[in-house]
């Protein structure tokens, strides 16, 4: 099962003291496990170290619409982004969003492209109760939005502060039944000055830019990795050794929106 790392918020006035816990398996609290919500079966998917920064390996299956069936995957998680599709096509019309959603954990119509590592997911709102408690995210193929608005001095959205996200980095059951790459597999691989686009469901889109991408101790201090004033956009996933159950570290992405150009004369 995912194990948890905790850290104390600082006391503010009108503010609840809590602890925030970034979880194993999600996207430091995020994405992590080799196993991502399987992380207790995912022994199999030992990491190991590429060009001297431990990052997480997994067995690449080809995705496919593994669940033909309506009923068998409502309101479960999607199995690959096929079935995503598949069910989207043919079941949403009777359901309702085409996005099986887990308690807590709502669709929003935001989505997160960057291009450079293939990823274009949609979002998932996660709000972070007065526990602190951050929830591993659910589903191995969207992201997750983190609202800390119960916390002043935390996170934020697209509009102002910090867009705190996280994604599953891999997973042990979750292409035909067998390992494969989750939702935010390639972000270790971004670079300073490399581009993120985010898309509001109103019709917006920001575009941001890397300004940090590296790995963290489980141990670092996450109160300020997640302050509303550290970035303006945060990606957060799992990378490291896969040790009893999780993995030993997390990797950070910060970026900062890119401004749009000047005027020319």
């Amino acid at each position: 099962m995912s194990k948890f790392l905790g850290f104390r918020l600082p006391a503010r006035a009108g503010i609840v003291l809590a602890t925030l816990v970034l979880g194993a398996g999600a996207i430091a609290l995020s994405a992590c496990g080799g196993g991502g919500n399987d992380n207790e079966n995912a022994g199999a998917q030992s990491p190991t170290p590429v060009a001297g920064t431990p990052t997480p390996t997994a067995t690449e299956v080809a995705p496919t619409a593994n669940r033909q069936d309506c009923d068998l995957i409502r309101n479960t998680p999607f199995e690959s982004p096929d079935e995503q599709s598949w069910y989207a096509a043919n079941c949403a019309r009777f359901d309702g969003p085409p996005v099986a959603e887990a308690p807590g954990q709502v669709a929003i119509g935001d989505t997160l492209v960057i291009e450079s590592q293939g990823i274009s997911t949609p979002i998932h709102r996660a709000t972070v109760p007065l526990s602190g408690a951050m929830p591993d995210p659910i589903g191995y193929f969207n992201a997750v939005w983190y609202d800390f608005s119960p916390f002043e001095g935390y996170g934020g959205y697209a509009n102002a502060g910090n867009l705190i996200l996280s994604g599953h980095v891999d997973c042990a059951h979750c292409i035909n039944g067998g390992s494969g790459r989750a939702v935010f597999w390639g972000i270790r691989n971004m670079k300073v000055g490399d581009t993120a686009k985010y898309l509001l469901a109103n019709g917006e889109t920001i575009e941001y830019e890397v300004t940090s991408s590296h790995a963290l101790s489980v141990s670092a201090d996450w109160g300020e990795i997640v302050s509303s004033s550290a970035a303006d956009m945060t990606l957060i996933t799992c990378t490291g050794s896969f040790v009893g159950g999780e993995y030993d570290q997390r990797h950070v992405v910060t970026l900062k929106k890119k401004l749009p150009p000047g005027p020319t004369t």
